[in-house]
């Protein structure tokens, strides 16, 4: 699965307000394409969250629900890549 241009950027339009009402729950996701639950991280959204995701998580596939309040305002499939920068 690998996440097109639109998503990432609804996703930067979302995670540049630097929202802290904004609550993003991560999930992974097989290599069937499949959502594991239950999330995998309950994070504030700001604009260095991909790379606290890599970082402390590895590259991979994720969904990303973002909500603000009671509000839906993200969901979409990521693909991260890269080697984790943590212990460089």
């Amino acid at each position: 699965m690998r996440s097109d241009d639109a998503t990432w950027i609804r996703l930067w339009a979302v995670l540049d307000q630097d929202d802290p009402s904004q609550t993003v729950y991560g999930y992974r996701v097989d290599q069937a394409g499949q959502t594991i639950k239950p999330y995998l991280f309950c994070w504030h959204g700001h604009p260095g969250l991909v790379e606290k995701i890599r970082d402390e998580l590895g590259s991979g596939e994720y969904r990303l629900l973002i909500r603000r309040g009671r509000d839906m305002i993200f969901s979409g499939y990521i693909s991260i890549g890269g080697v984790p920068r943590s212990g460089w």
